[in-house]
């Protein structure tokens, strides 16, 4: 091992893969793409393992990227939320898990106001509010009824 290759723990696509549990075709793709920093080393792909698990803990992270004539379609910090993240915080402050489908029933319903911005549905912070309130108040009804 030459002195350019000793400060990375990870040399190759596959040993790279096993490492995240991804293929080594994932892994070449991201390195191409940009997503996964990356340096060739003679013939071999070079990472370390924090890279690597920093470009696994954002892989999935869309939301804050997607963007439509320049504009963030989803702005976590301002409350203006993605079905999955709204998802995730409904499930957070209700303490259960609504399926994901039904939350896009009650945004067709109009039961969760949101509206589309291109193809994606964006769903306010206050409009979740505002749901967990009905919830709620339906459920203490629900108990008042069975005391």
């Amino acid at each position: 091992m030459n002195k350019q290759q000793s400060h990375y723990e990870l040399r190759t696509l596959t040993e790279m893969g096993k490492y995240a549990h991804i293929t080594r075709n994932a892994i070449c793709a991201a390195i191409k793409k940009g997503h996964l920093k990356a340096q060739r080393v003679g013939r071999l792909w070079c990472c370390n393992k924090a890279e690597l698990d920093h470009y696994m803990a954002n892989k999935f992270n869309t939301e804050e990227k997607r963007q439509i004539n320049g504009e963030k379609v989803f702005d976590l910090a301002h409350g203006i939320f993605s079905v999955r993240v709204a998802h995730k915080y409904l499930t957070e402050k209700l303490g259960k898990s609504i399926n994901i489908m039904t939350l896009y029933g009650y945004l067709h319903e109009g039961l969760i106001g949101g509206y589309k911005k291109g193809k994606s549905w964006v769903i306010p912070v206050q409009e979740l509010e505002k749901y967990i309130a009905v919830y709620r108040r339906a459920e203490a009804e629900a108990e008042r009824e069975v005391d």
